[in-house]
């Protein structure tokens, strides 16, 4: 999957044309709900963003085990790594919220 980000070829656009494709378009939607925006470009550049933190840690790992000094991810560990993209999410969509809203 990640060769595919890097050099799409006629599989992506197989991958993107099918579940991938609705997945990110309606995080996207659900972005301009959440923050109440109605710019569609940039929800989806805010959706690119979010989904980009999972995915580096997904295509990063064993950075991430280096750097938390582990040779598995332990229950903890993952428990951790969740509630920090969490708060990260609702810190991201608060911001925009607030952009949207003129109290930026």
């Amino acid at each position: 999957m990640l060769r595919e980000q890097m050099k799409p070829s006629e599989a992506f656009e197989r991958i993107y044309g099918g579940v991938m494709g609705q997945m990110v378009r309606q995080l996207g939607e659900f972005v301009c709900i959440a923050t109440g925006l109605r710019n569609v470009r940039t929800a989806r550049i805010a959706t690119i963003t979010l989904l980009g933190q999972v995915v580096a840690l997904r295509s990063s790992r064993a950075t991430c085990l280096k750097l938390l000094e582990r040779d598995t991810l332990e229950p903890s560990d993952i428990l951790d790594i969740k509630a920090r993209i969490d708060a990260n999410i609702d810190a991201i969509l608060d911001s925009m919220r607030a952009e949207e809203q003129g109290q930026a």
